[in-house]
C-alpha cells in the first residue's frame, strides 16, 4: 500500500511540475537564434577566405 501511495504521489509531483517546465522550454534562450546566425556568418567568412588563399596559392604553385 506504501508502494502505491508513492507512486501516485511522485505522478502526481510530475503532473504539477508539467506545466512550469513547458513554459521554461517555450522561452528562446537570450540571444539564441541571433547569436547562432552571427557565428555562422563568422564562420562563413572565415571559410571564404582561406578558401581565397587557398586558391592563390594554387594558381601561384601552377604557373
Amino acid at each position: 500500500m506504501i508502494r502505491l501511495n508513492l507512486f501516485i504521489g511522485v505522478i502526481m509531483n510530475s503532473m504539477s511540475e508539467m506545466p512550469t517546465e513547458l513554459a521554461e522550454q517555450k522561452q528562446p534562450a537570450p540571444g539564441g537564434a541571433l547569436a547562432d546566425v552571427e557565428a555562422l556568418d563568422q564562420e562563413i567568412a572565415a571559410l571564404q577566405s582561406r578558401l581565397a588563399a587557398l586558391r592563390a596559392k594554387r594558381l601561384r604553385t601552377s604557373s
